[in-house]
């Protein structure tokens, strides 16, 4: 039983009009009839894949990220500080021979902070996330083989003359072992972002 929506008094079923003020009566199977043809958008569903999402090696890179490589950074900046100490009692300029490893710790905080960024994307499954975390590999590579080069350089001709040739072998020694642990991450998990089925079907939309 329904009612009226002028008087308020009962109308029976399948009337058209009210039988006391005579109005007419809203027609609610033509309601329904037309709101059931309204499209119903499907709902959403997730890749099938079973590699869809994060895990396995991209979630120990993403970890990497975002987590190991700030955390070694900080660790670093203690033990950077004690060998710049050292390295500038022996240095013909060391005003300059300061400036430039303030400078290169500039450089490897920004990489830090974009590469924290970019796992940040992977972690959320952002749009050009892998273009980001290709990008970050590539400039902490770029940067390793210009601070091994220019760092060279700068011990050559910042050191005094009796520490020269003991700062050039420590500085070749110790640059290549730096040369080689930088280009093997950045050869192991840029292949693995290119050829990985995990991150084709994760981030392939």
């Amino acid at each position: 039983m329904i009612h009226c929506c002028h008087c308020g008094a009962e109308i029976p079923q399948r009337a058209n009009i009210c039988p006391v003020c005579t109005a007419l009566v809203p027609q609610l199977g033509l309601a329904l009839a037309s709101t059931a043809e309204l499209p119903v958008s499907p709902p959403l569903s997730l890749p099938s894949s079973p590699y869809y999402g994060v895990g396995g090696w991209l979630a120990l890179f993403i970890l990497g990220l975002i987590v190991f490589r700030p955390l070694f950074f900080i660790f670093q900046i203690g033990q950077y500080v004690l060998l710049l100490r050292e390295a500038t009692k022996v240095s013909a300029h060391p005003y300059s021979f300061f400036a430039w490893a303030i400078a290169t710790r500039l450089l490897h905080f920004a990489l830090i902070i974009y590469g924290f960024i970019a796992g940040i994307l992977l972690l959320r499954i952002r749009p050009h996330a892998v273009y980001h975390a290709k990008r970050a590999l590539l400039y902490g590579l770029a940067l390793a083989v210009a601070e091994y080069f220019v760092g060279l350089n700068g011990v050559g001709l910042m050191s005094a003359d009796g520490y020269r040739l003991d700062a050039i072998g420590h500085f070749l020694t110790a640059g290549i072992q730096y040369l080689f642990r930088a280009g093997f991450y950045f050869t192991v998990w840029y292949l693995y972002l290119i050829h990985s089925e995990r991150v084709r079907v994760t981030y392939s939309s």
